[in-house]
């Protein structure tokens, strides 16, 4: 056996199209990595490193055997105490072509790489598999099985069992297509067991993993954040091009499209940077509509978001804090609600729509102003023309988004629900490979779940109604206060559901 590398460093194997360089992307994080269905894409061995601070794990990517049995031939020629058998094959056939794979195969285990053979349990085992087990255990290296089933059967799976537990030194379920961060860690610690001299970089590399993934939540719920205190700041302006009601309503339809798109974009990229967050560079995914349609759809209003109560009790909320009539208590979250939520329950409803997201107002701006102005004593009228193509008289339409009504904790849901896929889907899975997301158990709303007169539901109030206020009126170490809370309550449900 050759001498282990100071850097933990393991070799891929297994059959060609096996899912070797799946497995290799779900591990390193990288969605960059050719796959293909075609048998053979991989030709050359290539190293991909894992960097975790100050650790560093090489996987290397190697093609599947091309002469299984000649190569098994030549390791039965050869004496069994052979210090590095792979690099003596190296040597001898490095230079010819009917073994080039099997010498991309054997180049990071002469240099004392461990080996992680892959199988599909939904295939046969054959000889060749035999085959190619015995080469590796001749060689001498530490060897880890890893067993999926890319047809989700696994018909085979207790023969492939009894075969790996004969030849390697340990074995693991792993199924690439499907592996959490928690499976990625069990698998790093299972390898970590076996291979005690890179225990400790191992564990090393661990630690830092998980604390990467600590910072992806807390960077989530600031994301999350930042998207909401955007949607309830973004103003948006239509011209009235006419001085009766119809231009009056249609100025105001154009300004309500317009913050709708606004919002939309909003939207969009905080799932650019929660797919940054978690490293994927491209969208290559089919997602229910449900968590990517139209934000303002009837059916994503159906299902996310506040209940009635809720919203009453939030509407309460917000329209006292902005009134002045209550103030937070910073972390304290104690509000004086009871009398507010009588006189709100009837608009209760209306929050419950998609087409009542939105408070349209018509400041008189585009009229003209007479101002008397003096001049050696006499007063002097001055005529103020407004600047901006409407109509004299016309004025504007002005669009702002509600706090009171459900779009926030809708925004909420799907940003919940974006991340949790989004942190689940494995970088080694592909284009045509759609995302199922069954709208029960904890999949429902989660805000919906919230308790009205609890923390989370009080929070979230309390932060859109301090955001909501005048600027003149808001303090800001309340605004602060309240902002910290919520993010502490989006990172709890965070660590709840990305594992």
């Amino acid at each position: 056996m050759p001498n282990l590398p100071a850097t933990p460093t393991f070799a891929i194997v297994g059959r060609s199209n096996e899912g070797k360089t799946t497995l290799m992307a779900t591990l390193t994080e990288d969605d960059q990595l050719e796959i293909s269905e075609i048998q053979g894409t991989t030709r050359i061995a290539t190293c991909y490193p894992l960097e975790v601070e100050d650790q560093v794990i090489h996987f290397w990517d190697t093609p599947g055997f091309q002469n299984t049995a000649k190569t098994h031939a030549w390791f039965q020629s050869i004496r069994e105490s052979m210090d590095n058998p792979a690099k003596a094959f190296l040597l001898q056939f490095e230079r010819d072509p009917e073994f080039q794979n099997e010498c991309e195969i054997f180049r990071p285990i002469a240099e004392g790489g461990a080996v992680i053979y892959l199988v599909d349990a939904s295939n046969r085992v054959r000889t060749m598999d035999r085959q190619q087990l015995d080469i590796l255990r001749r060689c001498g290296n530490p060897r880890v099985g890893v067993i999926y089933s890319k047809s989700g059967r696994g018909q085979y799976e207790d023969d492939w069992k009894k075969l790996l537990d004969k030849e390697l030194n340990t074995r693991r379920d792993f199924n690439a297509h499907t592996a959490s961060f928690t499976d990625r860690i069990e698998l790093l610690e299972a390898v970590g067991n076996v291979i005690p001299e890179w225990g400790k970089a191992i564990a090393q590399a661990i630690e830092g993993l998980r604390s990467q993934w600590l910072w992806k939540k807390k960077d989530v719920a600031e994301e999350l954040l930042i998207l909401l205190q955007k949607t309830l700041e973004v103003e948006v302006t239509e011209i009235i091009q006419g001085e009766d009601r119809d231009a009056k309503e249609q100025a105001a339809e154009k300004a309500k499209e317009k913050l709708r798109q606004k919002i939309r974009e909003l939207e969009l990229d905080f799932q650019k940077r929660v797919r940054k967050l978690f490293k994927h560079s491209v969208d290559h995914w089919d997602i229910d509509t449900i968590l990517v349609g139209d934000l303002f759809s009837e059916e994503v209003w159906r299902v996310f978001g506040m209940t009635k109560f809720q919203l009453v009790v939030a509407g309460a909320i917000i329209g006292a804090i902005i009134g002045g009539t209550i103030d937070a208590m910073v972390g304290g979250a104690t509000f004086m609600i009871g009398a507010g939520i009588g006189a709100v329950v009837g608009g209760g409803a209306a929050w419950l729509s998609a087409e009542k997201f939105a408070n349209v107002t018509f400041p008189d701006f585009g009229k003209p102003l007479i101002n008397k102005k003096k001049a050696g004593g006499h007063s002097i009228p001055e005529i103020k023309i407004p600047i901006g193509g409407g109509k004299l008289g016309g004025g504007q339409a002005r669009a702002k988004v509600k706090p009171e009504s459900n779009l926030i904790p809708i925004l909420i849901d799907r940003g919940f629900l974006y991340a949790k896929l989004v942190s689940q889907w494995s970088h080694g899975k592909r284009d045509g490979e759609k995302i199922s997301l069954t709208l029960s158990g904890e999949n429902r709303s989660l805000v919906a779940q919230w308790n009205a007169k609890g923390k989370e539901a009080k929070q979230l109030a309390n932060f859109a109604g301090q955001l909501s206020r005048e600027e003149a009126s808001r303090k800001p170490e309340v605004l602060e206060a309240a902002r910290e809370e919520l993010k502490g309550i989006f990172e709890n449900e965070l660590n709840r559901l990305l594992r």
